[in-house]
């Protein structure tokens, strides 16, 4: 599979956030789990949901490494912190974005995208931007996944 990889601008955002350190194996049980507890959390607390969920990789998830991830979902207003959920700011970033298609966004398949565009990244000669925010996924309604990887500011890429 090959995905096309392209530069896009994020608009800083806030967003409901859930964190966990999870490995592969309990990571696809933990992801309906905790997106369920944000859309609670927003009903609950009167916060209004906006955009796709998102997953911020703050390591490596696999069989041994247990990241941790978290879960973010953006909001429109302030939104209000609970037991287990945050209000996070996600800063303004450009990055570099490859989509796999819904047949494609399942673990393994999934590590193809990943693949290409960190590859795509070091051909580009880009540094990654890790300081500001992680590596991280969109998780669209359509079940398709993008994979977004911030890098430091480039001249040929202009920033708004």
């Amino acid at each position: 599979m090959s995905a096309s990889v392209h530069i896009e601008h994020f608009s800083p955002r806030r967003a409901l956030a859930f964190r966990r350190s999870v490995t592969v194996p309990a990571f696809q049980e933990l992801i309906p789990q905790a997106l369920e507890l944000l859309r609670e959390h927003a009903r609950k607390t009167d916060t209004c949901l906006c955009g796709d969920p998102l997953c911020i990789y703050h390591g490596p998830v696999n069989q041994q490494d247990d990241g941790p991830v978290e879960i973010c979902w953006p909001i429109r207003d302030q939104g209000k912190p609970g037991l287990e959920i945050e209000v996070r700011e996600l800063p303004e970033h450009t990055a570099a974005v490859g989509t796999a298609d819904p047949e494609h966004s399942r673990f393994p398949e999934i590590l193809e995208i990943w693949d290409e565009v960190l590859h795509w990244v070091q051909q580009e000669g880009l540094t990654i931007r890790e300081d500001l925010v992680p590596c991280y996924e969109i998780w669209h309604e359509d079940g398709s996944i993008s994979v977004v990887q911030p890098f430091l500011k480039a001249d040929r890429f202009p920033q708004p």
